[in-house]
């Protein structure tokens, strides 16, 4: 599959001029304190003198290709993901953020480009994989959302884990032992506080 890149005129200072640039797909790399890797990124060069000309666009992509990259080699998580888990539980972006322990607005910067830190990235990969880990995640932290929000998630993962709602397993169970042993009142009660 052929990438293509749409690219405005460019400044050339050898020739003087503006030029439509040629652009090249080139192996490129990229050095900072927390990476070191290679990436599919580009250049534009001076059609007349073959010059490399500076390009916003060019620039851009390049910084796109390397978060991509990035997210690739140190296993973060993709955007595609995180909107998979917003939409899987049922949970707005903001109340995600609380849930996980992030800040108020964490999920919404991943979205618009940020990029996770691993530690959150493992715990968004996590929740995503395993609903019955999101499930304890939100029972443990559902004081840091409204109820509404709550309420909805939690109906979500519950049919997602195929449980029954407490009330009905309460009734089950006191069903099941009336059934089967002589019981009194406060001995049921007794079993099913077990």
């Amino acid at each position: 599959m052929e990438k293509k890149i749409e690219v405005s005129k460019c400044y050339c200072i050898l020739c003087d001029k503006e030029v439509n640039p040629v652009i090249q797909f080139v192996t490129k790399k990229y050095k900072d304190d927390v990476m070191d890797i290679e990436y599919d990124g580009v250049k534009a060069i001076c059609p007349v003198c073959q010059e490399e000309l500076h390009s916003d666009d060019v620039f851009n992509y390049n910084q796109k290709q390397i978060k991509e990259k990035y997210k690739q080699e140190y296993e973060i998580i993709a955007n595609c993901e995180i909107e998979e888990i917003i939409k899987k539980y049922n949970i707005g972006k903001r109340p995600l953020s609380l849930l996980l322990d992030f800040g108020e607005i964490t999920i919404t910067r991943y979205l618009s480009g940020y990029i996770p830190t691993q530690t959150n990235a493992k715990k968004l990969k996590q929740i995503l994989a395993s609903p019955s880990e999101y499930y304890s995640i939100l029972q443990m932290n559902k004081h840091k959302i409204k109820d509404v929000a709550f309420r909805k998630s939690e109906q979500t993962v519950r049919k997602l884990l195929n449980l029954e709602a407490p009330s009905d397993q309460i009734e089950d169970a006191a069903k099941y032992i009336v059934n089967k042993i002589e019981v009194t009142n406060l001995a049921l009660q007794k079993l099913l506080y077990y």
